[in-house]
């Protein structure tokens, strides 16, 4: 267990803690519950980063964005923090990929997973997402989930439902408060400020790099972690800037 947890979490922080394993029943997952062609329309290898998409339907009419980041094991899916995206995880699954088959997706707003027009920000979407991922690449005995703060939660969000779909979950920073806990409503947020200050656009890649290598938290990053967001976080305007996909707004 000590190897996962080390494996899991290497390259990404510095400092490092594993919240919470939630080991779950070994409920069977039923043919319903497996990917058919009618629900994943595979795209091929049309990125530049080499792996194999899939999209897969969601709630609200959202396409998820699933990565296939290659592997052989048990399926292990990935799951991002909010303002991140599925390709995030690239170098952790390059730690895992002989003993897991990994992937990751990228809930709506982020990455490549578009959100509808006008949808308002709900726990249901992004729980609906980690949900339609799971379902695509179950198998029996259950997956194994990764999350990452919000992607932390939207695990846990499906495994409530869908407990057979998973075998565990190893959860970093999941974003759960007990019921007698709550924010102020006028406390301010310091993380929601901090996003809404980001920069969203800079000329080049190696722009955004050299910005962010310089600043909490991702000064804290290593250079594959920091590569793997901005090569994945960011697409080429009509401007010729590069723009961020998760809008500062929206993180």
């Amino acid at each position: 267990m000590r190897q996962f947890v080390a494996l899991c979490t290497r390259g990404v922080y510095t400092k490092r803690q594993i919240v919470a394993f939630w080991s779950l029943g070994g409920g069977k997952v039923g043919v319903k519950d497996r990917p058919v062609a009618r629900r994943i329309l595979p795209l091929g290898n049309e990125r530049d980063h080499g792996y194999t998409i899939v999209k897969v339907a969601s709630a609200n009419g959202v396409k998820v964005e699933l990565h296939d980041l290659g592997g052989t094991g048990p399926h292990m899916l990935m799951s991002h923090a909010n303002g991140f995206h599925g390709l995030c995880w690239k170098p952790v699954a390059a730690n895992l990929i002989k003993r897991f088959h990994c992937y990751a997706h990228d809930h709506r707003g982020h990455g490549d997973t578009a959100a509808p027009k006008d949808w308002k920000v709900a726990w249901s979407g992004y729980a609906a997402d980690a949900t339609a991922a799971a379902k695509a690449v179950a198998q029996k005995g259950g997956i194994i989930g990764v999350g990452h703060s919000m992607g932390g939660a939207t695990l846990l969000l499906t495994a409530m439902k869908h407990p057979e779909l998973f075998r565990g979950l190893l959860l970093y920073e999941p974003i759960l408060f007990p019921d007698d806990v709550r924010r102020p409503a006028n406390r301010p947020n310091v993380l929601a400020e901090g996003a809404a200050r980001r920069k969203p656009s800079f000329k080049s890649l190696d722009e955004a790099i050299k910005n962010y290598s310089s600043k909490l938290p991702m000064s804290h990053f290593t250079p594959e972690a920091l590569e793997a967001y901005v090569q994945g976080g960011f697409r080429k305007g009509d401007d010729g800037l590069m723009h961020l996909k998760c809008s500062p707004e929206l993180e």
